[in-house]
C-alpha cells in the first residue's frame, strides 16, 4: 500500500497546483514568480482530461497494489496506472492555449512538443459554434488553421478563448 499512498499524495499535489476560475478556465498556479526571469502567460487553458487521467492513474495503482498483495497479480493495473499518471502530467503541464502580452500560443495536441506562437496582429479569423473553435492566422506568408472542440476544452473555455481572441483582433 505505501506506493498507492505515494501516488495519491502526488495526485493531490497536482490538483493543488490547478485553479478553476469562474469562467471555467483551468489555470496553473505558478510556483515560480516574476523573479524567475521567465515570461509568465497571462492566462492558460489546459485539456479537460487532466482530472480523468489522474483519477484513472491513482485508481489503477491502488487496484494493482491490492491485487499484488492479495493475489500476486496486478502488474497490468500498475502499468496502466503509471501510464495514466504520465498522461495526467502531460495534460497538466502542456497548455493548449496560452495568452501573453503580445502573442498567443497554440498547441494542437497535448503530446506534441511544438507550440505555435502567433502575434495578435497575425490573427485573421476566429469562428466556430458552441462546441468548436476555429482560428485562422497568417504565419510565414501562409494561412494556418488551428481547431479545438469540446473533447479537448470545455464549452466555457472555448467561448472564453473566442472572446479573448476577438478582443485581441480588434485592438
Amino acid at each position: 500500500m505505501p506506493v498507492g499512498i505515494v501516488g495519491l499524495v502526488g495526485g493531490l499535489s497536482i490538483l493543488d497546483q490547478l485553479k478553476v476560475t469562474g469562467n471555467g478556465a483551468v489555470e496553473a498556479v505558478s510556483a515560480a514568480g516574476a523573479d524567475s526571469g521567465q515570461v509568465e502567460p497571462e492566462k492558460q487553458y489546459f485539456s479537460k482530461s487532466t482530472t480523468l487521467f489522474l483519477v484513472l492513474g491513482v485508481g489503477n495503482l491502488i487496484i494493482g497494489m491490492v491485487m499484488m498483495s492479495l493475489l500476486g497479480i496486478g502488474t497490468v493495473h500498475l502499468v496502466i496506472g503509471g501510464v495514466a499518471l504520465v498522461a495526467a502530467y502531460l495534460h497538466r503541464t502542456n497548455a493548449l492555449v496560452s495568452f501573453y502580452e503580445g502573442h498567443v500560443t497554440f498547441r494542437k495536441a497535448v503530446i506534441l512538443p511544438a507550440n505555435r506562437h502567433v502575434r495578435y496582429d497575425s490573427l485573421k479569423e476566429v469562428d466556430g459554434d458552441e462546441n468548436t473553435l476555429v482560428i485562422r492566422y497568417e504565419q510565414g506568408g501562409r494561412e494556418e488553421v488551428v481547431k479545438y472542440d469540446k473533447s479537448m476544452l470545455d464549452k466555457l473555455a472555448l467561448n472564453d478563448i473566442k472572446l479573448q481572441l476577438r478582443r485581441a483582433m480588434s485592438r
